[in-house]
């Protein structure tokens, strides 16, 4: 009970602080979970959130698992327009049953603190200028949007002794930090498609250490609405 509480007053501090955002448009990291080249501002605080219901069933090691995982994430953008620093929690909640026991689980499932900075920006001091002379050369295509933002993240995760969510077998012992570095790429194809990429290297020096995709499509429809594909291997 202790724990959904926790959860409780974590989602109230999220709507409040949402209001604090003061640009236009919210660069956000949400859709595919997948992060974007662009920092949120400098001096922008922003927090962004998601709960996801689990269901596992596995047959090969005979147990199953039903619960939730809270995530939330809080980006802040610091020094430049191009800094952010990001930290990214993950909180599971579930109950654990196998043929012998059956378990109440709860802990921080992820802790990953990191900061991203912008390389490059293909639009960066590029403007477009009307032809008053010429239809068809304001309407050409434009090669540029091919050219895509650059941005490089460097983290570390961060590994409790009693976290029971570890990917290491119990005889196994996690180590208490592990870096994690990425590159991101992010393109804008028109006024309505964005393409993000995001390539990294995970746990690094560490017996779980592994290399990671997300490609993300996402299609905006109006001011309210869009839509994203995304494949991923994780």
């Amino acid at each position: 009970m202790k724990h959904y509480k926790v959860l409780v007053i974590l989602f109230l501090f999220v709507f409040q602080v949402q209001y604090a955002q003061y640009t236009d448009e919210i660069n956000s990291n949400r859709p595919g979970k997948s992060m974007m080249a662009f920092s949120v501002g400098k001096s922008v605080f922003q927090t962004e959130m998601g709960l996801n219901f689990q269901n596992e069933d596995h047959s090969k090691l005979k147990y199953t698992a039903n619960g939730f995982i809270g995530e939330i994430d809080f980006r802040y953008g610091l020094f430049f327009e191009e800094l952010e620093f990001i930290a990214e929690l993950q909180y599971q909640n579930d109950s654990y049953k196998t043929s012998f026991d059956k378990t109440r689980r709860s802990a921080l499932k992820k802790t990953l603190i990191g900061a991203k900075y912008l390389i490059y920006d293909p639009f960066k001091n590029y403007e477009v200028k009307e032809n008053l002379y010429s239809w068809k050369a304001n309407h050409k295509f434009n090669w540029r949007q091919f050219l895509p933002a650059v941005s490089g993240y460097v983290g570390v995760n961060l590994n409790f002794s009693d976290n029971p969510f570890n990917y290491a077998p119990s005889y196994i012992e996690e180590p208490v930090v592990s870096p994690k570095v990425m590159l991101i790429t992010q393109n804008h194809f028109g006024k309505q498609w964005v393409f993000v990429t995001n390539i990294m290297y995970d746990k690094i020096a560490s017996d779980f250490a592994s290399i990671n995709y997300i490609l993300t499509l996402t299609r905006g429809f109006n001011q309210k609405w869009s839509g994203f594909f995304r494949t991923s291997r994780l």
